[in-house]
């Protein structure tokens, strides 16, 4: 799935670029620079929520295998 996000981050802001530079030159309205930049900004979140969870999914592996973090000294006493 992140490989397939990766690709279509690329292709997204490869095509807002494109499109800004278009509404810049006259050849494109605000509205569609506008869809560009948003269709470019959603993957970019979906990349990161992608990454929060692979993330998520390492964090709760480590601890299922019985990691845990240690506490302070301070904390104890």
């Amino acid at each position: 799935r992140r490989d397939a996000l990766k690709d279509a981050e690329q292709s997204a802001k490869e095509a807002a670029d494109q499109t800004h530079r278009f509404y810049q030159a006259g050849r494109a309205s605000f509205l569609a620079d506008l869809q560009a930049t948003r269709t470019y900004t959603d993957v970019r979140a979906q990349m990161a929520e992608a990454n929060t969870q692979v993330a998520m999914g390492q964090i709760n592996l480590f601890l299922a295998l019985g990691g845990g973090w240690e506490k302070d000294d301070v904390a104890q006493q």
